[in-house]
């Protein structure tokens, strides 16, 4: 999705974690387009209660998306 939008293709909702220096977040309202909801985040597991290195894996992935995006966010 990132090529077909950096060559002009069309458009894509994505979050800005990663964003390629060849594309460029649209301002709200540039378009006509809607302003876009905020989304949660969500971690599914297969498991209740999961072993602890998957505990801790679930843990570190959440830590890192949540700074990503407090990063982009300020």
């Amino acid at each position: 999705l990132w090529a077909a939008t950096a060559a002009g293709l069309g458009l894509t909702i994505r979050t800005p974690i990663g964003l390629p220096a060849k594309v460029r977040p649209l301002a709200p309202g540039t378009i006509g387009l809607p302003d876009l909801p905020t989304l949660g985040l969500v971690l599914h597991r297969a498991e209740a209660e999961p072993q602890p290195a998957a505990a801790r894996l679930a843990e570190l992935v959440l830590q890192s998306v949540h700074g990503a995006l407090r990063e982009v966010v300020a």
